[in-house]
């Protein structure tokens, strides 16, 4: 039986994490925010959140093998 605790405390930090460092560099680069009008900017604000997780893969990849 899962925890909703703990499922609300990883959505809270996923968007902790993607939303203020990824919205606002992506925004500021673009001029694109991901917040307001969530139905129209629901398509882009996934690609900017799977982007932003894959990049963050990417770096702890990175870190890792660097380390071996």
């Amino acid at each position: 039986m899962r925890n909703p605790s703990a499922s609300r405390i990883g959505r809270n930090a996923s968007t902790w994490i993607s939303g203020p460092f990824f919205g606002g560099t992506a925004g500021s680069v673009t001029g694109w925010k991901p917040t307001g009008n969530q139905g129209k900017n629901m398509i882009g604000e996934l690609i900017l959140r799977f982007s932003a997780l894959a990049f963050l893969i990417g770096i702890f990849v990175f870190a890792f093998v660097i380390n071996l």
